[in-house]
């Protein structure tokens, strides 16, 4: 069976798929984990993620701003 059909007849098992979306999820943060190692341990990553994260933030404080005037 795949993951996206599914006919009228069947009915899922909740520990199987239960088991597939903790695998998935317990695979994304690994993966996650990994590419933080590798931006945390380049200046020049960890540099771009900072100036990333604050232009973020002063937009959303500028959006703030304005809306509550």
């Amino acid at each position: 069976m795949h993951m996206g059909i599914m006919l009228a007849a069947e009915t899922p098992s909740t520990g199987t798929d239960m088991s597939i979306v903790v695998n998935a999820i317990g695979t994304v943060v690994q993966v996650v984990t990994k590419v933080w190692d590798v931006v945390v341990g380049n200046p020049f990553l960890l540099f771009a993620l900072g100036a990333a994260a604050l232009t973020i933030g002063a937009g959303v404080f500028t959006t703030i701003r304005h809306s509550a005037s």
